[in-house]
């Protein structure tokens, strides 16, 4: 609490103060509109219809989106005659502040109106820089002075709707429909695909929980496990049972989620990624709230154990800081190897009998 009460009026006098200073130094607008999406590849993925809705309203302006480097590909997977400017962190005076860097990125790439559905102090510090007309966010309540028009970053569910909430502020109607976005793309001749890991240790599941399960899966379907490239030692643990993937890059991650059948995966990008090719999907949740990012439809499903600490309707995550410091995590060790199994095979024979009622449906062509 004390930390918050120093930061956000030190914050807020530092963008009001150099907002100002950028606008005066400024003037020439490259494109019409700039995008600014600076986040990790799980929201990322949650903010491809917002997106999508500002792209397809000002199609006949000129319009940059920045973002961060390692997300990039998953805008230009959705994206792919958009002009991209690419941040990272290294950019920031400690991880939070826009420097010269970004300075010279947005007079290289400056816009006349700005769409800021980040909000926080690296996107305000960097949007300072601009001489942009207008400025619209979703954002941290102390960062609204520094918007022309912003709207508090609320905390109900979903994350996708969240940052729709942008779309009011420049008259873009704001529904999602979610379940047309993770439509369902038939590939009948796919693997199961898995991945153990997750943004936080107690996200994951445990990874000799999900050896026995590509094990015991192995046994009547093809299994393929991905492994990023800082944990190719534990190659060795699945190899005998399937196919195992190390991918070095978002792009091959991307490639290689798409050719799945099924996806099965803790609470982290990959099951998102998976998910917005029209993969059909099991999450894995424990200590955060799959209300807020589950995906939506009848071939997604997600399996979280009943527990009183769990993360309440308000919560993105649990009050244990999302099992951070939790001793015993065990939303997530009381989940069992038999249970997340027929969860699978309960997806896999909704997958069987939508084939089957869309095979039976005659073609208008």
């Amino acid at each position: 609490m004390i930390k918050k009460l120093i930061i956000a009026p030190v914050t807020r006098i530092i963008v009001q103060r150099f907002s100002q200073r950028g606008k005066k130094a400024l003037a020439k607008h490259q494109f019409d509109i700039g995008i600014f999406s600076y986040h990790r590849i799980g929201d990322a993925v949650f903010t491809i219809p917002t997106v999508k809705k500002l792209v397809q309203n000002y199609s006949n302006k000129s319009v940059v989106l920045f973002c961060k480097e390692e997300t990039a590909p998953i805008y230009r997977y959705h994206f792919p005659k958009l002009k991209l400017v690419r941040l990272n962190d290294a950019m920031l005076y400690a991880r939070r502040i826009a420097g010269n860097v970004i300075k010279q990125l947005i007079y290289e790439n400056d816009a006349e109106t700005f769409l800021d559905i980040t909000g926080t102090i690296v996107s305000a510090s960097s949007l300072r820089f601009s001489s942009a007309v207008k400025i619209y966010g979703v954002c941290e309540p102390y960062l609204t002075p520094f918007y022309t028009r912003a709207v508090v970053h609320r905390v109900a569910p979903t994350l996708q709707d969240i940052y729709a909430e942008i779309l009011p502020l420049v008259g873009i109607n704001s529904g999602i429909n979610q379940e047309a976005y993770y439509q369902y793309r038939f590939n009948i001749t796919g693997d199961i695909v898995v991945q153990p890991y997750a943004g936080w240790e107690a996200k994951e599941w445990g990874i000799e929980k999900f050896v026995k399960l590509v094990s015991l899966l192995s046994q009547t379907n093809q299994v393929k496990v991905l492994l990023p490239s800082n944990r190719k030692k534990d190659i060795l643990l699945f190899d005998k049972f399937a196919e195992v993937v190390v991918t070095e890059s978002l792009e091959q991650l991307i490639k290689e989620l798409g050719n799945a059948r099924v996806y099965v995966g803790c609470d982290s990008g990959p099951l998102y990624l998976a998910a917005m090719q029209g993969i059909p999907t099991l999450g894995i949740y424990g200590p955060s709230n799959a209300n807020y990012s589950v995906p939506t439809g009848v071939l997604h499903r997600y399996i979280q154990k009943e527990v009183s600490c769990r993360a309440n309707e308000q919560q993105k995550i649990c009050s244990k800081n999302g099992g951070r410091t939790c001793s015993t995590v065990h939303c997530m060790s009381a989940l069992t190897v038999g249970e997340v199994e027929r969860e699978i095979r309960q997806l896999i024979n909704d997958i069987k009998r939508f084939e089957k009622i869309n095979a039976e449906v005659p073609s208008r062509n």
